[in-house]
Order: C-alpha cells, then sequence, then structure tokens
C-alpha cells in the first residue's frame, strides 16, 4: 500500500493536526473572534454572595414615592432625611442635586450636610482621548450652595449593553478626578486609597437583596432605629423602574441592577480589596497549544472513544479549573480552551478517517473496476470483520436490466475488436448511469446489464433512483448515437419486489447478486421493452407515480409467469416541484 505510506504515522499527523488546529484557534483568538460569547459565558462565573453589613441601602423605590409624593423630591425632603441620619455614618447620595431649586430648601440641604461625612454625585457627560489617555469633559456637578464633596458615578457599558468595569478615576484638565464609591470608601477607612485611571474589572457579587435595605420613607418617617445606622455606610439611590437608573450587571450572567446597587458591588469590593482581572493573552496561546497537542496523543495512543472520554474529562476538568481561578480574581478565557479540545478531536479524528480511506481507496480502484463501489465499501469493512461468506438475505429491492436490440446482427457486420470498443463505449456510459443513482452493478451479460438499488445499502426511495438511471440511460444511447453516428437502442425492465442478495457462489469464487422471481421479472420486462423504452411493472410504478410520467401498456403475458404482468411505460420524471 505504498500510496498510504505518507499516513503510516498516526502520531506525526496527529501532531502535525494538532498544531494546525492550534495555529488556526491562535489567530482568531487575536483578531478577536467569539469575544461576545465568551462574555457571556464568564459572566455565568458572577454568582452571588452576601454584602457586607457595614453597607445599608436607603432605596427611593415605588413604595417611597407613593408616601412622600411625585418624583422628583424637594430637597427640604433630603434635609429631613439626613437628620434621621446618626452622625458617625459615611453617606453617599446617588441623586443629581445639579440644579438649584427653591433657595429656602437648598439652604435646608446645605446645613444638613454640614459637617457630614457625606459624598453627593457627579457625572461626566462627555469624554476625550488625548494620547490614548481619557480625558473627563463637561461634568455636572452638585450645585455650589450645598457645598460637599462628591464623587464620580460614570461606569463602563460593553457593546453588548453590560456594564462590567468602573473607572477609579479620571483625568481631566484640573486634575484626577475620584469615582463616586473610592471616595465613600476613602471616607469610610478614612484613609487615601490609590486612585488609578483607565479600566477595572467590577467585582459584582451582590443583590439588591444581599444588602441591608431600608425604604426611603421609612428612614424618613424615623420607623428605623438609629442604632441599626450607627458607623455604617449608607447609599441612597433610586430602585423604582420608573426612575431608570439601572444597568445590565454580569451577575447571575445578566441581571438589571440598580445603579445604587452596582456602587454598593464596586465599594464592597474596594473595601474588601479585592480585584478581578482577565487572564493574560499568551496564558490562552500557551493553553490552546497545550490542550491540542495532549489531545492529539490520546487520539494517537488510545481508542477513540476512549480518547472521546478521556477529551471530555479534559474540558470538564478545565472548566472546574476556571471556576475556581475566578473566585481567585482572574477571569479565564474558556472558549477558546474548549474549542483547542474539541476542534482538535474532531480535526485530527477526521485526519485518521482519511488516512485509513486513503488505504482502503488503494483496494477499492482495484475492486471498483469489478464492482460498484458500494460493494466494494461492504468486501472491504467485511473483510476487516472476517464476514465475507456465502449466503444471503431476504431484501425488498428494485432490479433493473438493460439490453441492446439488435446488436448481435449488427456485430455480424463489424470486427471483433470493433464490436469490444463499441460494446464497451455504451456499456462504460450505462454503468456510469447506475453509479450516479446510487445503483449496484450486478452484472453484465454478454451486451445487457444487471443493477439492484437498495442494497447493500439502505436507500429510501430506490425505486425512483432505478426509474431515473433508466431514463438517464436511454438519454446517454442517444447522445451516443448522436456522437458516433450509430443507432443502437437499449430497451429496459423494472421492477420491485423481495429477493435474496448477497454472496452466491462457492467459497473459492463469489459473486454479489440477486435472484428470485422479482429479478426473473425485471428480466422479461426488459425482454418484451421496445429500442428507447422504460418499461416498470405496477409495483415499481406505485412507489414513483407523483414523481414521473408514464404510460398504461396494460397486462401482458410473460414468460415463466402464469399471472399477466401489469405494465407501464415511463416517460420522463416530472419537474421538480410539479404537482398533478
Amino acid at each position: 500500500m505504498r500510496k498510504a505510506g505518507l499516513f503510516k504515522n498516526k502520531l506525526l499527523l496527529a501532531l502535525l493536526l494538532a498544531i494546525f488546529t492550534a495555529l488556526v484557534l491562535s489567530a482568531l483568538f487575536e483578531a478577536g473572534f467569539l469575544y461576545s460569547i465568551q462574555l457571556k459565558i464568564s459572566d455565568r462565573l458572577y454568582s452571588e454572595k452576601p454584602g457586607l453589613r457595614e453597607i445599608v441601602i436607603v432605596k427611593i423605590d415605588d413604595e417611597s414615592i407613593q408616601e412622600i409624593g411625585r418624583w422628583p423630591w424637594s430637597r427640604r425632603v433630603f434635609a429631613e432625611f439626613l437628620q434621621k441620619i446618626p452622625e458617625s455614618a459615611v453617606i453617599g447620595i446617588d441623586v443629581s442635586f445639579f440644579e438649584k431649586s427653591n433657595p429656602e430648601d437648598d439652604e435646608l440641604l446645605a446645613q444638613a450636610l454640614q459637617g457630614r461625612k457625606a459624598i453627593l454625585a457627579e457625572e461626566f457627560k462627555s469624554f476625550e482621548s488625548i494620547e490614548g489617555r481619557l480625558y473627563g469633559k463637561e461634568k455636572l456637578s452638585p450645585i455650589e450652595e450645598l457645598d460637599a464633596e462628591a464623587g464620580f458615578v460614570n461606569l463602563y457599558t460593553d457593546f453588548d449593553g453590560v456594564s462590567r468595569s468602573f473607572p477609579p478615576a479620571i483625568k481631566t484638565a484640573e486634575g484626577i478626578e475620584k469615582g463616586f464609591a473610592l471616595k465613600i470608601a476613602e471616607k469610610f477607612l478614612e484613609t487615601g486609597l490609590a486612585a488609578s485611571e483607565g479600566k477595572k474589572l467590577a467585582v459584582f457579587s451582590a443583590s439588591q437583596e444581599s444588602f441591608q435595605t431600608y425604604g426611603f420613607s421609612e428612614v424618613l418617617e424615623g420607623k428605623v432605629d438609629a442604632g441599626e445606622l450607627e458607623g455604617k455606610i449608607i447609599l441612597v439611590g433610586a430602585t423604582a423602574p420608573d426612575l431608570h437608573d439601572e444597568i445590565i450587571s454580569p451577575l447571575n450572567g445578566g441581571t438589571v441592577m440598580p445603579g445604587v446597587i452596582a456602587h454598593a458591588n464596586i465599594l464592597q469590593m474596594l473595601l474588601k480589596n479585592e480585584s478581578l482581572s482577565k487572564m493574560q493573552d499568551s496564558e490562552v496561546l500557551a493553553i490552546i497549544f497545550i490542550f491540542a497537542i495532549a489531545v492529539a496523543l490520546l487520539l494517537a495512543r488510545l481508542k477513540i472513544w476512549i480518547a472521546g472520554i478521556a477529551s471530555v474529562a479534559l474540558a470538564i476538568g478545565f472548566l472546574a479549573f476556571a471556576v475556581l481561578r475566578f473566585e481567585n480574581g482572574v477571569i479565564m478565557n474558556i472558549v477558546f480552551p474548549a474549542l483547542s479540545i474539541f476542534a482538535t478531536f474532531g480535526i485530527v479524528s477526521a485526519g485518521f478517517y482519511v488516512m485509513e480511506e486513503k488505504q482502503k481507496q488503494w483496494v477499492k480502484s482495484i475492486f471498483g473496476k469489478y464492482v460498484s463501489e458500494s460493494v466494494a465499501k461492504e468486501i472491504l469493512e467485511k473483510t476487516s470483520a472476517d464476514e465475507v461468506r456465502l449466503g444471503g438475505s431476504r431484501k425488498y429491492v428494485t432490479i433493473l436490466f438493460a439490453d441492446i436490440r439488435g446488436f448481435t446482427s449488427m456485430s455480424e457486420k463489424l470486427q471483433p475488436e470493433e464490436v469490444v470498443e463499441l460494446l464497451n463505449t455504451y456499456l462504460s456510459s450505462m454503468t456510469k448511469c447506475v453509479f450516479e443513482n446510487k445503483g449496484t452493478l450486478d452484472k453484465y451479460i454478454g451486451d445487457a446489464i444487471m443493477a439492484v438499488f437498495n442494497a447493500p445499502l439502505e436507500q429510501e426511495n430506490h425505486q425512483l433512483l432505478a426509474v431515473k438511471a433508466a431514463l438517464e440511460m436511454q438519454k446517454a444511447v442517444a447522445e451516443l448515437n448522436a456522437k458516433l453516428g450509430k443507432s443502437l437502442q437499449y430497451g429496459i425492465g423494472v421492477n420491485s419486489g423481495f429477493a435474496v442478495v448477497g454472496n452466491i457462489g462457492s467459497e473459492k469464487r463469489l459473486e454479489y447478486t440477486a435472484i428470485g422471481d422479482s429479478v426473473n421479472t425485471a428480466s422479461r420486462l426488459c425482454g418484451i421493452a421496445e429500442g428507447g423504452q422504460v418499461l416498470a411493472s405496477l409495483e415499481t410504478f406505485n412507489a414513483v407515480k407523483d414523481k414521473a410520467l408514464a404510460k398504461k401498456i396494460g397486462s401482458l403475458k410473460v414468460k415463466n409467469r402464469k399471472k399477466p404482468v401489469m405494465v407501464f411505460q415511463i416517460l420522463e420524471l416530472k419537474p421538480e416541484g410539479l404537482k398533478d
């Protein structure tokens, strides 16, 4: 088997294909392919945990709006609210006080904020990039009358609408501005914290229900014990859906979260000194190659089903490791390492299949000169299983016989070499029609041809395939006649029924064929068919009548049958989609 010699080394082939797969996946990774899917998968790693007890959420919820009145509320309301809060508490108010209101109300709120450890919200409306650095512009700040500290509340929103990161600080023309949560953390810890510029992943781990929460109206009406708020961080913000202060967070795979809860998560992250980062690109590339080579070695050394189980186990183990690393603050790329495992498995398995097929092809190239490809395939498969033996099985098949009309008399006028050449030309064309319609060439009988459909391979529409092959044979004959200047004509008979199909003969000489009354009937139909005709039995016609145009010939007496056979002449196939 010299033609398959290049493929004998399975290990070398597996490694070459694995490296090729890893290179392709690496290029796709570097190009950002499937990045959105990676984001969605990594979002599933964000799971809910209890919120810090030091953080208390005061909700501007629907119940509070119903109690206090239509939003926005007078700043007098916020002044009265602050009087209910112990002085030891740190207060972060995620409410816009960007425009002046009633001067008396503004004065009351300013007085209530005096001496308080309070941070108000400010917001950047636009940004610009200067030499690769982000600069904040058009900042909306609380009115000067309040004379209070403020921190910006801007978060980053990714292209898919999910907010996964925040800027701890933003550079402006005046200097470095710190974020809302960062300033609150500093106020609570009574120390400065690192204020890095740029994007930082947020650790979203707590929903609204995870924190201790009170309604704004509850605090305002004195229904909350001041001891519950003593020394705590109190975040005030909107949770009512109609106020539309919300983001989509990655928590639990994508959760709508009020803005104040998002800032609570960032604040909690800063207080617990947590961090979250993505694994380095070099790590991803290394894992892609390691996994690809590992799977290649498994396939080269183990049976494919064992290698498959081991590959799945490798993928599950990697997923468990990714979850563990996430808990330790690293988001691993899950998509491409998993693709490396399964793509390598598929490509190397396909490579092995091609290698084996190349080895078989050499044998098929010999068998294919004598039998159809399907028979050659079955012989090869059963030879390896040591199953080639005498005997057959009863099977429903369609039989086709085709015979030249008047060939004997014509051949008498030609030289023997001319007869053989002419016969080979026509039979080659006829055989091609059989093979193209998935038929099995049973045998040549002089100038006749016998073909079987639905054996050895199952074919759901074998009657139609046989009729199609017969019509194509008649067309091929007409084309050959025009090309060669001949006037040969074929009569073709087609019949469907049960026959014994299998290896018939002796231990030394086997022939794959079909025998039985249905075969004899097809032969008899061929015998009575005139040149250019395709005659089919009722059994075959009933299976194709919706897809073929036919003419009823009637009941004809055929040799060696007591009962007449109902015969139809198949004229042509209906155009695709044509209905009666």
